[in-house]
């Protein structure tokens, strides 16, 4: 009888499954946690540029502003100036570490119509290092795009 040398398909799948399982482990104790953190941070700030979107929209005069020291962000009733509350959310939201803004400080005011006066870009700074760009444009809608990259 002539046994052939090798692998069965089962084994090669199981191998590779095992293989693919370990380098994700791997891999992620070696990310970048700091773009990590730049990224949750867009994704953060859109939120709130879009609350404050909403909250002007509801007939509530509303402004956006960056507040440099510490570095954190706030929506404001331009009415009554003060702080919106929301029921698990307080402003102003401070910024996580080693996150910077530039501008390090910026109003954007919203219209009844959500919209704002001009396109405005904040770029996400992670230790000094710029990482993320949010773009809002004229109709109040913000968005993320890359760093350098002209604002619609």
């Amino acid at each position: 009888m002539n046994k052939n040398a090798g692998f069965t398909l089962l084994e090669l799948i199981l191998t590779i499954i095992i293989i693919g399982v370990m380098a994700v482990s791997v891999v992620s104790r070696f990310a970048d946690s700091e773009a990590f953190t730049a990224k949750i941070e867009r994704e953060n700030l859109i939120s709130i540029l879009s609350l404050a979107q909403q909250q002007a929209l509801s007939g509530k005069p509303t402004e956006f502003v960056i507040l440099n020291t510490p570095p954190r962000v706030t929506i404001r009733n331009t009415a009554t100036a003060t702080d919106f509350q929301f029921a698990s959310t307080s402003f102003p939201q401070p910024l996580s570490a080693g996150i910077t803004l530039t501008p390090a400080t910026l109003t954007l005011t919203y219209n009844r119509l959500g919209e704002i006066a001009t396109v405005s870009a904040i770029i996400i700074n992670s230790n000094g290092t710029p990482d993320v760009q949010i773009c809002v444009e004229t109709s109040g809608y913000a968005h993320a795009q890359l760093v350098g990259a002209p604002c619609p």
